[in-house]
């Protein structure tokens, strides 16, 4: 294990990243939560650095809240929300 990785692929440590997830949603809370968890799953496997991005866009069902109490993203989940909806583009470049 490199030094700063955490088991499962995980990385304690920035620059080290070698996979980004980017989940972006709109109201959509169960789904995301699902879709976490399946992430979840598949780092464990992985013998690399990963992150979690989530862009929430303007959801209005706890979404954003949701996502940050996944069980599984001690670490490695960078959750960004907005308070109102806005295109794709200017979501993406807010992280």
């Amino acid at each position: 294990m490199a030094s700063g990785e955490e088991p499962g692929g995980h990385s304690s440590q920035a620059g080290q990243i070698e996979l980004s997830y980017c989940v972006v949603n709109t109201s959509q809370r169960e789904l995301l939560v699902s879709g976490l968890n399946a992430i979840a799953r598949e780092r464990e496997s992985l013998s690399f650095a990963t992150e979690v991005l989530v862009l929430d866009n303007g959801s209005r069902d706890g979404s954003a809240h949701a996502a940050g109490f996944i069980p599984h993203f001690v670490f490695g989940l960078n959750v960004v929300s907005n308070k109102h909806e806005i295109a794709i583009l200017g979501l993406m470049k807010q992280y």
